[in-house]
């Protein structure tokens, strides 16, 4: 835009030039229309990214949730028991 912006201004010198302005202004529209259109495409790959990553996030949660890991059992009880036990042995030890 910047570069039609200065071949205008080059062109332009003051005189009222209808065919140059109309160059102009389909050069501008050329240039908005290639933007909109490149923009629409760069949304479109967005979404079909977005739709890709949570594909693979779905995916991975289930696996996850497939392959969970065995509960591991809990040694608190054994762990009270034993400490109890060195806390008598201690007491009829000393």
């Amino acid at each position: 835009m910047l570069l039609l912006e200065e071949q205008w201004a080059a062109l332009e010198n003051g005189e009222d030039d209808d065919e140059n302005e109309a160059q102009y202004d389909l050069a501008c529209d050329a240039v908005c229309s290639e933007a909109d259109d490149k923009r629409s495409a760069a949304g479109m790959q967005n979404k079909t990214r977005e739709s890709a990553i949570d594909r693979l996030v779905r995916q991975a949660a289930e696996h996850i949730e497939a392959y969970k890991p065995p509960p591991q059992p809990s040694y608190a009880a054994e762990y009270l028991l034993a400490f109890a036990a060195v806390t008598a042995l201690s007491f009829l030890l000393f």
